[in-house]
């Protein structure tokens, strides 16, 4: 039988909060609370759970593991997904897969892994101020994560479709090359898109978040964060208000010194 990261860390007792299977509202303090459990969230908390801050993370949607992805578009789609995997751009020209669960896209993407391109990190200096957004600057950033997550070629042969793309494109000359993945052990499925039934895929939902809970982080799931303000003080010092609000009940909160929101970057 596969190991289950989620259930095991479960047993062991970590601190994970069904928002909406509590009967009456809660208050969480902390050091620092997270918005959203993916890419961003879930680094984040790993870190700072690791150097002894008090983090809690909010996450809109469910907790699912291993045991519950049985390659179903019908169970995955409204579980695994904003919209039930039918949110769109404004001008309803394209499809936005994005996650709703614990481990954000991570947990649905299909594992693709590649450093940011310079035409955007370009963008985000020229547009955004971010001026150390530079291939050197962020080299290191790309290795640490890389290496976490297990980020390396995926040296499978490719199918009759894909090669046909790579022979078009060298005809063409166009460069091309083998996708990066971030996966350990991939069983080559083919379902990605409906959570990984094997754990291969290294998402957050396997790596950074267990990794954050078994340093004394909070999850808080089926909960929605709805307003972020500066205005609650205790003990003389400033503090962030985070409003949450589940499924079937309305009023709970979060306070911390930090905030980050991190739901989402679609």
């Amino acid at each position: 039988m596969l190991a289950d990261p989620i259930q095991e860390g479960l047993q062991r007792g970590w601190r994970v909060v069904d928002l909406a299977a509590n009967d009456s509202p809660q208050v969480f303090d902390c050091d620092v609370c997270i918005v959203g459990t993916g890419a961003g969230g879930g680094v984040t908390a790993e870190i700072l759970a690791k150097v002894g801050l008090d983090v809690i993370l909010v996450e809109e949607g469910p907790l699912k593991s291993s045991r519950d992805f049985r390659m179903l578009e019908a169970d995955a789609y409204p579980q695994l997904y904003q919209e039930s995997a039918a949110r769109k751009t404004e001008d309803k020209a394209i499809n936005i897969l994005q996650g709703r669960c614990v481990g954000g896209s991570t947990t649905v993407n299909w594992t693709s892994s590649f450093r940011t391109p310079e035409t955007t990190l370009r963008f985000w200096r020229d547009k955004l101020g971010l001026a150390d957004a530079t291939r050197a600057g962020l080299q290191p950033w790309f290795e640490t994560m890389e290496a976490r997550l297990s980020v390396g070629p995926w040296n499978v042969p490719p199918n009759e479709n894909n090669a046909l793309l790579a022979r078009g494109a060298t005809r063409l000359g166009i460069p091309s090359a083998l996708i990066r993945r971030n996966v350990k052990g991939c069983w080559n499925i083919g379902y990605c898109g409906m959570g990984c039934p094997t754990n291969a895929k290294q998402s957050m939902l396997v790596t950074t978040i267990p990794a954050a809970l078994d340093a004394g982080a909070t999850l808080v799931f089926n909960a929605r964060a709805e307003r972020l303000d500066g205005a609650d003080i205790t003990s003389g010092r400033r503090r962030l208000g985070l409003e949450i609000v589940a499924r079937t009940e309305p009023g709970s909160a979060a306070r911390a010194n930090s905030a980050m929101i991190a739901h989402g970057i679609m």
